[in-house]
């Protein structure tokens, strides 16, 4: 888990401020770390469940134009939209899982 980490910090730190869509996120994982992001090895359902896994590294933020959920490194989180087109963070889930 922790490669997939680093590889998913890299990918968003390349991304910059603007973030990467949730549908865009694979393609560009594979593109600048050469591998494919194999969610299921690193014991999770779906993209967004392992990206709300690590909030240290990732901030998911909803586009309101479009819609898409946006993956934001940490650091750039809540930088890439105007604060009028700003919504609620997705990291923070009605689910909570006792792990």
């Amino acid at each position: 888990m922790d490669m997939i980490k680093s590889n998913i910090r890299m990918v968003l730190y390349v991304a910059g401020g603007q973030g990467v869509t949730m549908h865009q996120f694979p393609m560009e994982y594979r593109e600048i770390t050469g591998q494919k992001l194999d969610i299921s090895s690193a014991g999770f359902d779906s993209l967004e469940q392992l990206m709300k896994s690590i909030p240290d590294v990732v901030h998911l933020e909803k586009d309101t134009h479009t819609g898409e959920i946006v993956f934001v490194a940490k650091e750039h989180a809540v930088h890439w939209m105007s604060d009028d087109e700003h919504e609620t963070p997705l990291n923070q889930s009605d689910d909570n899982e006792d792990s």
